[in-house]
């Protein structure tokens, strides 16, 4: 299997400054997802309940109903994704074993029945770095690298404003996405050489929410919130370069990135004293990359978790399963399951959890990806 054909060098050789219709070389290429994305979480408390919890308030990332508290939030990140398709279509594989990265971050304080906050989150995190050999037994082997990187940030502020048991809250933000991929063909063949591509474009957006709780405080209280999200048309400018053994070719990339819808709720019900479920469910519409001729078409997400805290106790379990869907992508369907652990150090919060992500490519075997994160609540 040749990862970089031959058309590849020739459409190349013969591009305009600007490609149309068609992703630039080596995007097109099976190896990478784009344009598909799973929903990365953005602090462990939400990673350990498969984030369940996206839409409920606790956090300004999908909701931003949240409540007056002061308090700072501040969550690393630890990747790593196991592609165990190509493991299993070529030899001599190896692949980066971890990137650390950020997962996000807020801040809020309130003032009477107003609360304001800033946010930050990267709900699309995608970062791969592999090698192996191709080609025939009988033949020389073809080395082949690959890198990709692809990033989404969300950042923003805003306002929420209600009572304890009811609150709505509006935020604007700014979407910034940066995507780079690159292949590297050392087969030593015509076609054979370095090709990249890299692209990014920013845009503002906002989101608005809801939350209220139902019933007296203690079990069988429900807390239930939703969100909606104006996800803003991107408009892309970047550059892609190839050098094969007859020269270098480079030229720009320019692709649009249609707006989007998002929303979703969640239900956090208290089962017993000790015991709280929480069960969300959202969905996204799909999006055109005018100029690339793809889309990443609608999708679904949804997850169920528990979480485990004796008030005696300063810590706390929890445990999530989920899936993310979505169509006309390389990676359709993306089970999801966390479990995370918490910590209290008299008003200083520490949670650290594992979300994986399993993925299946046709007949090939399950690949997954990794997302430690660790996170720090301080009331201030």
């Amino acid at each position: 299997m040749r990862l970089v054909p031959g058309w590849i060098a020739v459409a190349l050789a013969l591009a305009a400054p600007a490609f149309a219709d068609a992703p630039p070389p080596p995007l097109g290429s099976e190896v990478f997802s784009f344009p598909g994305s799973v929903a990365s979480p953005g602090s462990a408390a939400s990673a350990g309940v498969a984030q369940a919890d996206s839409w409920l308030g606790d956090e300004p990332f999908d909701n931003p109903a949240v409540g007056t508290s002061r308090a700072v939030s501040i969550s690393p990140l630890l990747y790593h994704v196991s592609r165990q398709d190509l493991r299993g279509l070529f030899r001599s594989y190896s692949e980066q074993s971890a990137f650390f990265d950020g997962a996000g971050g807020w801040v809020r304080a309130g003032f009477g029945s107003l609360g304001v906050f800033l946010y930050g989150y990267q709900p699309v995190l995608r970062l791969e770095e592999n090698a192996y050999l191709t080609g025939p037994l009988s033949a020389s082997p073809a080395p082949v690298e690959n890198s990709a990187s692809a990033r989404e940030v969300r950042a923003g502020g805003g306002v929420s404003w209600g009572t304890a048991r009811f609150r709505v809250g509006v935020a604007a933000e700014w979407v910034n996405r940066d995507d780079s991929y690159a292949t590297v063909d050392k087969s030593g063949s015509p076609s054979a050489g370095n090709f990249d591509a890299s692209f990014s474009a920013s845009a503002v957006g906002g989101q608005a929410g809801v939350r209220i709780e139902l019933g007296p405080e203690g079990v069988g209280h429900l807390s239930v919130g939703g969100g909606v999200r104006m996800v803003p048309e991107l408009e892309f400018d970047g550059t892609q370069t190839a050098t094969t053994v007859s020269g270098t070719t480079s030229g720009t990339v320019t692709v649009t990135r249609e707006s989007g819808i998002e929303a979703g709720g969640s239900v956090r019900w208290v089962a017993t004293e000790q015991l709280r479920v929480v069960g969300g469910v959202g969905g996204r519409t799909g999006q055109e990359w005018q100029g690339f001729g793809v889309t990443r078409g609608s999708g679904n997400r949804w997850g169920i978790g528990v979480d485990f805290h004796d008030a005696r106790d300063p810590w706390t379990l929890r445990f999530g399963l989920g899936q993310d869907i979505e169509s006309g992508v390389r990676e359709p369907r993306n089970g999801v399951i966390g479990l995370g652990f918490g910590w209290n150090i008299e008003k200083t919060e520490l949670d650290i959890a594992v979300a994986r992500h399993g993925f299946q490519r046709g007949d090939s075997a399950t690949s997954y990806d990794d997302r430690v994160i660790l996170s720090v609540v301080q009331p201030f």
